[in-house]
């Protein structure tokens, strides 16, 4: 009976590993943050880890990625603000949405610089406050907002920032220090994803328990974006930049699925647009993907975009950008 059972169980777990894919193995270290009085958590500086196989650096202004380049007049630097899907979740760093727009523009034979200003969880308050810190820094010709519908649900960043300052810098996946029963808690759950069969079901009793957002968050949320994107466009201006906004699609949405992002998605499009800050919409490069592939261009039972995903919206950005007058500056000669 053991060894029928064993069978099964096998049989059925390489049944599901055929028909949703193979769970992501994590790898230590993981992805550190530490406390920040304006935003509430931060990635650690100069920080090695890895997200799920691949090697992933910060560098010594807590982003993603290799130094900056001294400032050039023959390169348009762009910065991209965002959160996971513009960090690179579960890609390597060639496969980042800012480092496939340097691809497209470089196709093209443009010269430009892409900085990834994406961090995990982040919402836009805490995207503008990274630019209001970081972006005298930077020194960015556009800076673009990914914004992502769960946006408008935002971390009380007073309360992060003192459990972080209590606790140090964390594992961003824990929130806590990996020690006793967080690291033990960590181990059981890294078992139990290996299993595909284990994790379709969580994703669906996950799926299953989703609430719509209530009606009048939902209002709320969308008047502080309206003034969030006030303060980025008066940021922009007064340093003579250019601002836009993308709005990165919700991948289900692709395969045909109703899903409340879509209304969100066109209200935030809307609202930019309204202010006169030029805004796309990528969710058609994500049907045209899909639609080539055959298959949702995400990765297993984590949701975020795969290297097609991402490779899709860089390219149908850099498209976007190209075609807005204006929006793109040419580099001084």
């Amino acid at each position: 009976m053991v060894l029928g059972l064993a069978a099964g169980s096998l049989l059925v777990e390489c049944g599901a590993r055929a028909r949703y894919g193979v769970p992501l193995r994590e790898r230590m270290p993981i992805l550190a943050i530490e406390a920040h009085p304006t935003r509430g958590f931060a990635m650690v500086p100069e920080q090695e880890h890895y997200t799920y196989l691949h090697r992933a650096r910060t560098n010594t202004l807590g982003l993603r990625g290799e130094e900056l380049a001294p400032r050039s007049s023959e390169r348009v630097r762009v910065l991209l603000l965002g959160d996971s899907l513009i960090y690179g979740q579960g890609v390597a760093d060639a496969d980042t949405v800012p480092r496939l727009l340097e691809d497209a523009a470089g196709e093209q034979g443009r010269a430009l610089e892409a900085v990834n200003g994406g961090v995990r969880a982040y919402a836009t308050h805490q995207e503008l406050a990274l630019l209001e810190e970081l972006g005298p820094t930077i020194d960015p010709d556009l800076v673009v907002v990914c914004w992502y519908w769960n946006d408008i649900e935002e971390r009380d960043v007073a309360a992060t920032h003192t459990r972080l300052l209590a606790s140090g810098p964390v594992p961003f996946d824990t929130g806590a220090p990996m020690r006793g029963r967080v690291w033990w808690r960590w181990r059981v759950l890294q078992v139990l994803r290996a299993s595909a069969l284990l994790m379709e079901f969580h994703d669906r009793l996950k799926a299953r328990d989703a609430t719509p957002p209530d009606a009048a968050a939902v209002d709320a949320a969308f008047v502080r974006l309206g003034g969030y994107l006030d303060r980025l466009a008066i940021w922009c201006e007064e340093r003579g930049a250019t601002l836009a906004l993308a709005v990165m699609p919700e991948a289900q949405l692709a395969t045909g699925a109703t899903h409340p992002a879509a209304v969100l998605q066109n209200r935030a499009l809307e609202l930019a647009r309204s202010k006169g800050i030029p805004a796309l919409d990528l969710g058609p490069a994500i049907h045209a993907a899909t639609a080539r592939l055959g298959r949702l261009p995400v990765l297993a039972y984590d949701g975020h975009y795969d290297p097609a995903g991402n490779r899709a919206l860089a390219y149908g950005l850099y498209e976007f950008l190209e075609a807005s007058p204006g929006l793109l500056p040419r580099p001084a000669k």
